[in-house]
């Protein structure tokens, strides 16, 4: 596309972190399990504390799990749609309807933003590999800045400003 853009986002695998903290989750688990059958973690022979042990790093095994499988397949399928085209693009000035605290704790939930009659809702405090920065935690979606969004049911997946 034209040179007089720059990339500030595109997303993939490891977008937002959000990757790494499932994986985090998973490692979290499966070394507990391993503690835990060691008897690193609920020793003492104390059937209870055991038992409770187990349970807590099994559900943070199964949670990392399934939180590393949804990052792994929303990656890939976010990513194709990307590089194969599949996404809609939008360019124009933004125009800021409301903007997130920084804490997050918000009535309306997260900037709302308006490009050439196209609304887009981000929010920083939800877990996605789209683009999530809110203009209070450092996003480039600001009134006035000439940006080209290409994204796929609100999600954003690419955004790039005007030089």
């Amino acid at each position: 596309m034209n040179n007089d853009f720059i990339k500030i986002f595109e997303v993939t695998y490891f977008s937002n972190g959000e990757l790494l903290i499932s994986l985090l989750f998973l490692f979290i688990g499966i070394i507990g399990l391993i503690a835990t059958r060691r008897g690193y973690i609920g020793s003492n022979n104390k059937i209870p504390r055991k038992s409770l042990a187990y349970i807590i790093t099994i559900i943070f095994t199964i949670v990392g799990l399934y939180m590393t499988t949804n990052d792994l397949k929303d990656g890939y399928k976010l990513k194709q749609l990307l590089n194969n085209g599949k996404c809609e693009i939008v360019q124009g000035h933004v125009k800021v309807l409301h903007k997130e605290k920084k804490s997050g704790h918000d009535i309306k939930g997260g900037d709302h933003i308006i490009i050439n009659n196209k609304h887009f809702h981000l929010s920083y405090f939800i877990k996605t590999l789209a683009y999530k920065n809110t203009i209070e935690n450092g996003g480039v979606l600001k009134e006035g800045v000439y940006v080209r969004l290409h994204y796929v049911n609100g999600e954003i997946l690419k955004v790039e400003i005007k030089e």
